[in-house]
């Protein structure tokens, strides 16, 4: 099950921060996400959201590239047991990708990884000004159960 817009729009326990859009910013957001993950009792979630998070942030970096830009990470919680975590960037030109790498390439595994830690629970959407234009984009992915079973 996907969690909606309004299951983000009305849980209490999100976490914001901006990085700059350098490297370096995946290591200090990887410690914030574990950090409030064991905050929020999802401590299950935490080696695979890492990971989630890394190749999102790590592509936003290297592809997203816009001078003076920041990128900016979103926690929220889900439910009992789940998370949505988001980087968003100001890049509008460049959307992810889900692609096959071929056994000898050195890149384009990141979303394949992403796509089967979050049973295919992710995507993306535009960010737009009030004149519709777009500004960026929020890279999303879903981690754990939304539901109980």
């Amino acid at each position: 099950m996907q969690a909606t817009a309004e299951d983000v729009a009305t849980s209490t326990e999100i976490v914001t921060r901006r990085w700059p859009q350098r490297p370096a910013a995946v290591r200090g957001a990887r410690r914030l996400l574990r950090s409030t993950l064991l905050g929020w009792d999802r401590a299950q979630l935490v080696d695979d959201a890492e990971l989630v998070l890394s190749e999102l942030l790590a592509n936003a970096v290297v592809h997203a590239r816009v001078a003076g830009a920041t990128v900016e990470t979103r926690f929220a919680a889900l439910g009992p047991a789940a998370v949505r975590v988001e980087v968003c960037d100001e890049d509008s030109r460049h959307v992810p990708r889900l692609r096959a790498a071929m056994p000898g390439d050195q890149r384009g595994r990141g979303l394949q990884i992403v796509d089967e830690l979050t049973e295919q629970r992710w995507g993306y959407e535009w960010r737009t000004d009030d004149a519709g234009a777009a500004t960026g984009k929020v890279v999303w992915a879903h981690l754990g159960r939304l539901r109980p079973l």
